[in-house]
């Protein structure tokens, strides 16, 4: 498996293909394997490039001794967007996604396009209206169940509400034993994504700047706290759609994952067609 190191920290990915790169971030409590259909779909079409985010696969992990901060992806992202040949297209998915906008709006002149699958950008819900600090109550009583799960080693108990509150009632005890072992031992990572995005204090204007044409992607059943977050950042992002999948869920790379390859292919030449590329800018 290949990897880069940026600032000492070691960053493990797969890629495949050739042409355009279509870099691919995943959610939290997956990995870069959640792309595998992905790259099945997409593979003979470009340039895949998938890496595993802190802590996930081989990569380095978070320091104890450190607050969790998006910022801390960027430079891998980065370092991968400069390695690549042709047109650079970045996609996140959930947590990915948050990374991916906090990528773009870093250093956008690495990127053609952007493609947004339901970002986990939970900060700006905080401080919002009424309805939106409800909505972030939620999700920040979700993430303090797996950080006291994780503080009591009862793992379990916090992942079976996390993985039922994005994929259904009754998700977690349709899994077998060792997928549930495999989410436990990533429960203390996924309890410093929750952080990373939750304290987050980038402004909205600053998200959404960037000046990207980006594609949003959500669910039809998608949970009220990712389609809030949805709505609020294409109504402020310039050069933007939404694209809504019939009968998915938060978790459409896995789902609806031919789809998903489809809409992330068209976007990328619709860029190219417009000349919306940074050769052409």
């Amino acid at each position: 498996m290949p990897k880069i190191i940026v600032d000492g920290t070691t960053t493990h990915f797969v890629e495949t293909g050739m042409g355009d790169t279509v870099i691919l971030l995943h959610s939290g409590g997956t990995g870069s394997a959640q792309w595998t259909k992905v790259f099945e779909e997409l593979g003979h079409r470009c340039h895949l490039v998938a890496p595993d985010l802190r802590g996930y696969g081989h990569s380095d992990g978070w320091s104890d001794h450190r607050l969790p901060t998006l910022s801390q992806e960027v430079g891998a992202v980065h370092a991968l967007a400069k390695r690549s040949t042709g047109n650079v297209h970045l996609v996140g998915h959930s947590y990915g996604g948050s990374v991916a906008l906090f990528t773009a709006k870093d250093q956008p002149e690495l990127y053609d396009s952007l493609t947004l699958i339901e970002p986990a950008n939970f900060h700006l819900l905080r401080g919002g209206s009424e309805s939106d600090q409800l909505l972030f109550r939620l999700i920040y009583h979700i993430a303090m169940r797996i950080t006291d799960s994780v503080a009591s080693n009862t793992q379990a108990d916090g992942l079976r509400e996390f993985v039922d509150y994005w994929s259904g009632q009754g998700t977690w005890a349709n899994l077998n034993d060792e997928a549930q072992a495999s989410l436990c031992a990533k429960a203390k990572i996924i309890a410093y994504n929750f952080f990373a995005t939750m304290c987050d204090k980038t402004p909205f204007s600053r998200l959404t700047d960037h000046g990207l044409p980006t594609l949003f992607i959500q669910g039809e059943n998608t949970s009220p706290i990712m389609e809030r977050i949805t709505q609020k950042l294409l109504a402020g992002t310039r050069s933007s759609r939404v694209q809504v999948i019939e009968h998915a869920g938060h978790m459409l790379p896995n789902t609806h994952s031919r789809i998903v390859a489809d809409l992330i292919m068209d976007h990328a030449a619709r860029m190219r067609a417009l000349g919306r590329t940074r050769a052409a800018a």
